[in-house]
């Protein structure tokens, strides 16, 4: 048996097997570990870092279900034992950078063979994270899997790795769910540590390919201009219709869906956020003004 190289896996914190969220119909969904933004609002702030084993979780975990392992190559971890783990969350709200030891270092078609059992009661799968696209060959290896199998296959990303080039990944992958925290440069960085131009460069690149499924803005009260950024949006997705002819199977009719999710503090990491919530009407209000300005499909939640 041949031995597997670190580069061909990819640490898996968790998969759903079952979704409504994540994608049209019903899918599962594969969570990977590490992302390059540091959202303030983030809900799930435990899948930002990689665990560097430093240990400062070790004895917080009330059922011993973690313990350090010595190191054998650079990508040490601390040992997991799964059996044992209560799932709860002790170790990560402990972590000092935002990470979490609870992790599964995986190759492509492991993941396939976890997944497999549920082909006949999903649509497909979606690569998700922590930030998926930071590892575009194992994802699209994971694709190719997928797609033997049946299931279509979704990208859920925060747009900040160029897409436009990325042409193995592209062919593999059905569609794409992009986040746009916000169009404005200084915002984008105080929301999320990070530049948006590449964002910006997906939106644009991926509006007229066919490929966008669903755009993503989540509206936080105080932090930012959400009626700048849903109206510089949706004039971008109404600038760019779907092509029938090329698209394929969209998930809305052959229409991309700008979803505008209201700041909800649950799971976000306490003090990074202070009262972010708009109020039922000031979501109307956002919804409204997409459709003004020529989104095609809008949800407002």
């Amino acid at each position: 048996m041949n031995p597997v190289d670190d580069e061909q896996l990819a640490p898996v914190r968790k998969i759903i097997p079952f979704s409504s969220v994540d994608g049209p119909g019903n899918r599962s969904v594969v969570f990977l570990q590490g992302c390059n933004f540091n959202c303030l609002y983030c809900h799930n702030p435990e899948t930002i870092g990689i665990c560097d084993a430093c240990g400062t979780c070790v004895p917080g975990c009330p059922s011993g279900a973690l313990s350090p392992r010595k190191a054998l190559s650079p990508n040490r971890r601390i040992r997991w034992s799964e059996p044992d783990c209560r799932d709860c969350g002790a170790c990560e709200q402990i972590c000092p950078i935002a990470a979490s030891p609870r992790t599964t270092p995986m190759l492509p078609e492991s993941v396939i063979v976890r997944i497999a059992p549920y082909r006949r009661f999903i649509r497909g799968i979606t690569a998700s994270g922590g930030e998926a696209s930071l590892r575009t060959e194992w994802v699209t290896e994971l694709f190719l899997r997928a797609r033997e199998l049946g299931l279509d296959t979704a990208l859920d990303t925060n747009g900040s790795v160029p897409l436009e080039h990325e042409n193995r990944l592209l062919a593999a992958c059905d569609g794409i769910l992009l986040d746009v925290k916000s169009v404005d440069p200084g915002e984008h960085f105080r929301l999320t540590g990070r530049d948006n131009a590449a964002v910006l460069d997906n939106l644009r690149f991926l509006a007229g390919s066919g490929k966008l499924w669903e755009v993503r803005t989540v509206a936080v009260a105080g932090y930012m201009d959400a009626a700048r950024t849903v109206r510089e949006v949706s004039r971008i997705l109404a600038a760019f219709p779907f092509d029938p002819a090329t698209i394929g199977a969209s998930p809305v009719g052959r229409r991309t869906l700008y979803r505008i999710a209201r700041f909800r503090p649950t799971g976000v990491r306490p003090g990074m956020v202070v009262h972010g919530e708009f109020s039922d009407a000031e979501m109307e209000a956002l919804a409204g003004l997409a459709k003004d300005e020529g989104a095609p499909a809008v949800l407002a939640i």
